[in-house]
């Protein structure tokens, strides 16, 4: 068993900016020390992997210019753009050689100019997955060079999409797209929701979420592809040849989807907080809802929770919240209390390799203070943690305390049951405090880490 003087002797210090073994970890929510990252891996033979701290915000978007190296960036919750309405070039290409994978992120309020007039220009490989775009335009008026067709992602090489979202998307152009796959391109999809599609009309303009080219074809799964209805007849769900394979909805019949049509109302408004990526959750009595494809079903949805073995289209699971008990990455983490109780608090803090922290902080039977460490697993929305007391130090003045001795105290399980409460079951072989049961509720959430239980 891990002790708590164990757990903290690894000192876990993330530097703003370092490479090493091909890992690269970006602490500082900087997005040009990110900026450095990427571009210091636009080689021929780089492969590299960036790791973003959980629930970063970054005023801006990374810029992938000509992109030929083989990257690969874990969001973990990070929010692009969200703070930096405009930006004058778009996310940018991948070249023929580059290979780029991006996880758990979300792209958010991002104004574009119209270089290349798209906002990703895929000509190698890209993978996107548990990831966001919200609120992306791409502005052609005014001095700047208009486009006769503008894509959100154009791809002319390999593109894969797994639970990804797409909403409120504004085009100006002639022709535009959410996802164009020209001739040569492979591009599979899976469990992706777009929804909240608007265009400026310009003359017979002429928008599709998905477009393939005549020899080519986009396969799809499980998705969620809704042309909004009060956007007219020049919004369309799907042009050109699209595989359908199974559990796909939208709101038209040119995707030629098996699963039927699906309707603004049967999703509900994007949340944030505390996700690999942000969301549209399905409201109840969706027919989206249980009706995704068996062999097509993906473990997580795009928060990164779990899914069920009969899987929802699109890329929330209304039932995933609670399934293993997640609530959320790290959610659990946090601080609680008992109300009626002044004193008793409970730390909950989930770490790296499956490790949980937990600290109790009380009296014993005698009225003295007692801190109660411990150090265990969590599954299933439950810790169970083996649990210690430091007895006998001395504070030395001038200095900390010394002298303490760590016995073993028992034993703790600790169950959340939603967002702000938990129920804290101990066994202790103290005869001071014996076994015993209460309920806490939570006072504070750990920074950068929020919790949701839908």
């Amino acid at each position: 068993m891990l002790k708590l003087k164990v757990f903290f002797s690894f000192a876990f210090v993330l530097i703003s900016f370092h490479i090493f073994a091909q890992d690269v970890y970006i602490s500082d929510g900087n997005i040009d020390t990110l900026q450095a990252a990427i571009d210091d891996a636009n080689t021929p033979d780089s492969q590299v992997t960036i790791h973003l701290r959980a629930g970063q915000s970054f005023e801006g978007t990374p810029w992938f210019s000509n992109f030929r190296g083989n990257l690969k960036i874990k969001g973990n919750g990070a929010v692009f753009g969200y703070l930096s309405k405009i930006r004058s070039d778009p996310l940018g290409r991948i070249s023929t050689d580059g290979t780029v994978t991006i996880t758990g992120a979300t792209f958010v309020n991002i104004q574009t100019g119209p270089v290349g007039c798209s906002f990703i220009q895929n000509q190698g490989r890209l993978s996107l997955e548990r990831v966001t775009f919200s609120s992306i335009g791409i502005e052609t008026t005014g001095n700047i060079l208009n486009c006769n067709n503008e894509e959100i992602l154009l791809n002319d090489g390999w593109l894969d999409l797994v639970n990804v979202t797409v909403t409120g998307t504004r085009f100006w152009a002639v022709e535009g797209s959410i996802i164009r796959a020209t001739e040569n391109a492979s591009t599979s999809i899976s469990h992706l929701t777009v929804v909240d599609t608007t265009f400026e009309l310009k003359g017979d303009s002429q928008i599709a979420i998905l477009r393939s080219e005549s020899e080519g074809s986009i396969s799809v799964g499980n998705s969620i592809i809704l042309a909004d209805e009060n956007s007219g007849a020049n919004l369309h769900a799907c042009v050109g040849p699209i595989t359908d394979k199974g559990g796909n909805f939208s709101s038209s019949g040119d995707c030629g989807f098996s699963g039927g049509l699906i309707n603004r109302n049967d999703l509900d408004q994007l949340i944030g907080k505390g996700h690999d990526a942000w969301v549209l959750p399905l409201l109840a009595g969706s027919i989206a809802v249980d009706s995704g494809n068996p062999d097509e079903c993906q473990k997580l949805d795009g928060r990164g929770f779990e899914r069920g073995a009969l899987c929802d289209s699109g890329s929330y699971e209304s039932g995933a919240a609670n399934h293993g008990g997640e609530l959320t990455r790290g959610g659990v983490s946090g601080f609680y209390f008992t109300p009626e109780s002044d004193g008793n608090y409970i730390q909950v803090q989930r770490a790296y390799n499956g490790n949980v922290v937990v600290i109790w902080n009380t009296f014993d039977a005698d009225g003295a203070q007692a801190w109660i460490n411990a150090v265990g697993s969590y599954k299933d929305g439950v810790v169970t943690a083996k649990a210690y007391r430091i007895l006998g130090g001395v504070l030395q003045p001038g200095g900390g305390a010394s002298g303490g001795t760590e016995t073993d105290w028992g034993a703790f399980r600790v169950t959340a049951h939603n967002c702000n409460e938990i129920t804290v079951e101990y066994e202790s072989t103290d005869p001071g405090f014996g076994d015993g049961t209460f309920e806490a509720k939570r006072l504070a959430y750990v920074h950068d880490l929020g919790c949701s239980d839908r």
